[in-house]
């Protein structure tokens, strides 16, 4: 999850959504991240893809190997802390 100070979250008001896609290699690592919609806020538009290019997932599996995979994930920054969801792109 984005690391995102207090005095900043203290100045959301409603949401702040950011879009990053992602491609993971056929190990589950992050190779490449950027934006799908960066919102309003240069800030959290900041964290939210230096919290994505962390992350790590199952590898995507075609015919039990190991496959290239994209993802987007939607970070949605409000007063009370950011939430994340996660959609499965491709395969």
């Amino acid at each position: 999850m984005p690391d995102v100070a207090a005095s900043a979250s203290r100045t959301i008001r409603g949401k702040v959504e950011v879009r990053v896609r992602l491609n993971v290699d056929a190990s589950g690592a992050v190779s490449d991240a950027r934006f799908d919609a960066q919102g309003p806020s240069h800030y959290f538009s900041a964290k939210a893809l230096d919290a994505a290019r962390k992350w790590q997932f199952k590898p995507a599996q075609a015919n039990g190997q190991g496959v290239a995979s994209i993802w987007v994930l939607r970070f949605d920054f409000r007063k009370d802390g950011p939430e994340v969801s996660v959609q499965q792109v491709s395969p």
